[in-house]
């Protein structure tokens, strides 16, 4: 399982303004915040 270990920074595109992250494996991923709705999980 990944474990997001930073936040980098806040999107500069996309609606639920996901959170760029840092994963366990050294990659980087994209994190919708709480903000984010069923639907706008789904999307983008």
């Amino acid at each position: 399982m990944l474990e997001l270990i930073e936040i980098q920074k806040i999107a500069a595109q996309g609606f639920t303004k996901p959170f760029l992250c840092t994963g366990d494996d050294g990659k980087s991923y994209y994190a919708k915040g709480q903000g984010a709705t069923a639907s706008g999980l789904i999307k983008e």
